[in-house]
């Protein structure tokens, strides 16, 4: 099959942004193609043609969901760069519990496969039990994610031994798995307070409800500079009072919204609803 042509990659571009709001760059075309190999496959499509003037015809809505699923599936693991985590345990939680405002609500934004939204249930499984607190102990997780198939994945919370050596020790392993034929299973104390549904950044959070902390990271790079401004703004307005903000390590709100505090720990940088 030939490549796409510059015509052609331009208009998958605002196929994927109108969809998703992400924004590829110039130098993806050789990703996309890749990731879009197995797809036209499965569906007999001969050539990228043939793909636009499906993406723009109604009754191919599964292809075209299916489309946007494999080029906004990002990399994921347990405990990603560790730091975010460190921060919830020493700096947001004993913070909560101190506001005596509860039951509290955590969001993991774009949670791909399910395993920051555990990573955060864990944390809080292993700070409750050195400082248990009945009011944090009703804490409740959301993990969203524009993608049916890893959020159906996430529901499940059984992964493989290939995932399960990504970011685990073998101490949590034991602690918060189950071995069974399938692979392994998050326990039901991590799994009782985390749930999973679909979610498009580019639409309401107001169905979400409000929340007292959100990991939204490694997601906003992937935005323009216009929809990264929106969806701050939009977070902002699903947080509690003096909420909290974790981005990834290259990701900073500052520039593109004034409602957000930088704040400096030992554990690294968080950002706090003004």
């Amino acid at each position: 099959m030939s490549a796409m042509t510059p015509q052609q990659f331009l208009a998958f571009q605002h196929f994927i942004e109108n969809r998703s709001g992400v924004s590829l760059g110039e130098n993806k075309q050789y990703l996309v193609q890749g990731r879009l190999s197995q797809v036209m496959a499965r569906y007999d499509i001969a050539d990228y043609a043939q793909l636009l003037c499906c993406l723009n015809a109604p009754r191919y809505h599964l292809l075209q969901q299916e489309v946007v699923e494999v080029m906004t599936t990002n990399e994921t693991s347990w405990f990603r760069d560790n730091r975010p985590f460190e921060l919830l345990k020493q700096v947001m939680l004993p913070q909560l519990t101190q506001q005596a405002v509860g039951p509290y609500r955590i969001w993991s934004a774009a949670c791909s496969s399910g395993q920051e939204a555990y990573s955060i249930s864990m944390t809080l499984e292993s700070y409750l039990a050195n400082a248990p607190d009945p009011m944090l102990a009703q804490t409740a997780i959301v993990g969203t994610d524009i993608s049916a198939q890893v959020i159906e994945q996430a529901r499940s919370g059984i992964y493989s031994d290939m995932v399960m050596q990504r970011g685990l020790s073998r101490r949590q392993q034991q602690a918060y798995f189950q071995p069974t034929e399938q692979g392994f299973q998050v326990s039901s104390d991590i799994k009782k307070r985390v749930s999973f549904t679909v979610h498009n950044l580019l639409t309401s959070f107001a169905p979400l409800g409000l929340f007292d902390v959100i990991f939204c990271r490694n997601v906003l790079m992937y935005f323009s500079p216009e929809l990264k401004s929106a969806i701050l703004n939009r977070i902002a307005q699903a947080m509690r009072p003096n909420g909290y903000l974790l981005l990834g390590s290259s990701e900073s709100p500052l520039g593109d919204s004034d409602v957000f505090k930088q704040k400096n720990s030992e554990y690294g940088i968080y950002f706090q609803r003004g």
